[in-house]
């Protein structure tokens, strides 16, 4: 049986936008990095992606993910990775389908905030809009 973190992969690879290079990354040898690396035909951007799944709490105050959602590794790649002028996000997919896209250089900060907002600041649309987020050029 798929995990669900590798049930988000093949989502996310069924709905790659043409042109759009996806890599799976197994790494043992390099603590915190994530798990896909995205590369964008058109625009030379590539982005490495997180991904993480979640339940959507009954109470809108409660934090969408729990507090152990992150190695102790993985804040500290996405920070220095970002620092030095690179493209992290934490593509994240709730229970409900519902798609957040954060920027790698917040991940100290999402694991204290509530459903709320997480909604209101990460949520995406759909998966062309959680592709373009991926896609930009910050």
């Amino acid at each position: 049986m798929r995990r669900p973190e590798q049930n988000l992969y093949d989502t996310l690879k069924r709905n790659k936008p043409k042109g759009c290079l996806i890599m799976r990354v197994e790494n043992e040898t390099q603590p915190g990095m994530p798990d896909v690396f995205l590369q964008f035909k058109d625009t030379g951007l590539n982005c490495w992606v997180e991904l993480k799944v979640a339940t959507v709490p009954a109470k809108l105050d409660t934090r969408l993910l729990k507090k152990d959602a992150f190695q102790k590794s993985q804040p500290g790649w996405h920070l220095q990775y970002t620092a030095h002028g690179g493209r992290s996000v934490i593509l994240i997919r709730d229970d409900k389908k519902n798609l957040y896209v954060v920027p790698g250089h917040h991940i100290e900060r999402i694991k204290e905030l509530s459903y709320y907002q997480m909604t209101t600041r990460y949520r995406v649309g759909d998966w062309a809009e959680a592709f373009e987020t991926m896609g930009e050029d910050e």
